[in-house]
């Protein structure tokens, strides 16, 4: 417990437990490193696995706060963005959102799933023939995930704007 190594040892058992999935232990022992003892690349991994920790528990706060220390640089970045703008579109706040989604669309491994989520906020706008147009492109490539969704909210933009038929058809 002394040892110079503590704080290193505690990291690595803490990733570890994370990696592994038992996300309440790790959270228990990630509270035992001390974050200031950490060098910038353990302070990336400290942050991304505790800030989804703390969003699996339901604090978007904390969440948010460790995901904004992840910098642009990091390999995590990507996820961070991610996070960070899916709980702004979980919370309602659409500009920030919509701006995080944008950020994804230019990474390969959110390429798919940022226009779902930049279409279902123009839903939320009201923009009813955009959701229409950008839809329907979207359903041709949707996974087994969206693809109900989008059937959805196409149907639902068609039915709004009086197009019954079309509304029916999705």
């Amino acid at each position: 417990p002394w040892s110079i190594y503590r704080n290193s040892v505690m990291f690595m058992l803490a990733t570890e437990t994370c990696d592994r999935g038992d996300y309440q232990t790790a959270g228990e022992l990630f509270a035992a490193v001390d974050y200031k003892g950490l060098n910038t690349e353990e302070r990336e991994r400290y942050d991304i696995r505790v800030g989804y920790i703390c969003f699996l528990a339901g604090d978007s706060i904390a969440a948010n706060n460790h995901f904004k220390r992840i910098s642009k640089v990091s390999e995590y970045y990507p996820h961070a963005l991610y996070f960070r703008s899916y709980i702004a579109y979980i919370d309602g706040s659409n500009l920030v959102a919509e701006e995080g989604f944008k950020e994804l669309a230019d990474y390969s491994m959110y390429a798919d799933l940022a226009p779902y989520y930049l279409l279902q906020l123009e839903y939320r706008r009201g923009n009813y023939n955009e959701v229409i147009a950008e839809g329907e492109k979207l359903i041709k490539r949707a996974s087994s995930e969206t693809y109900a969704d989008l059937v959805r909210i196409i149907a639902e933009s068609y039915f709004i704007k009086g197009d019954y038929a079309n509304a029916l058809r999705y």
